[in-house]
Order: structure tokens, then sequence, then C-alpha cells
């Protein structure tokens, strides 16, 4: 049985900003990255442990590392839901994961 995938607005955009960031210069690259995020966090929606739990943020939340970004998501019943997807070299403590 395959889940839903949901992503937060939050998410969105940080998609957006991501997409931008890595197609500065060649556009083409930018959609290459959010192309790689979104297939990783949609094989989430078959294996939805596949990242490791990580409560410093919330007690059900967990992370997938995908090509230098962190995807931060629960699993929500008959959804996996992204809160937030970031640089994993930014500090996450400057890092909002409220669901807005």
């Amino acid at each position: 049985m395959s889940l839903a995938l949901r992503w937060s607005n939050a998410a969105r955009r940080d998609l957006l900003e991501i997409w931008a960031w890595c197609g500065r210069e060649r556009p083409e690259r930018g959609d290459l990255m959010l192309d790689r995020i979104e297939a990783a966090c949609e094989r989430l929606t078959r294996f939805p442990y596949l990242g490791p739990a990580y409560p410093r943020i919330a007690p059900d939340a967990r992370k997938l590392s995908v090509e230098g970004y962190l995807a931060f998501y629960r699993v929500q019943g008959d959804a996996i839901f992204v809160v937030r997807v970031v640089d994993q070299r930014r500090s996450l403590e400057a890092v909002s994961f409220d669901e807005s």
C-alpha cells in the first residue's frame, strides 16, 4: 500500500529557493535537483521509515538526505508530510519547523 505525499507551504517555498539557487547559472540544474528531491520523497510513500528518526525537531520527525539537502517529514496516518527541505550545511537551530 502506498501513502499519499503532502508538502507543507514552508517545504514548497524551500523547493522554490533550491530551484532558484541551483539553477542560477543553468536552469536545467535547478530542474534536475527538484526532480531528485521529489523522487526521493516519493519513495517514502512506499517506504515511510526509510529516513531515520530525528526527534531533535519533533517527537515524530524523520529526515531523508538527498543530494546535500535534508527533507524533514512525518508519517501521518495515510500520508507522508514533508515539513521542510534544507541545505544540510545550514544550522538547523536557525530553521523553523512549524508546518505553515
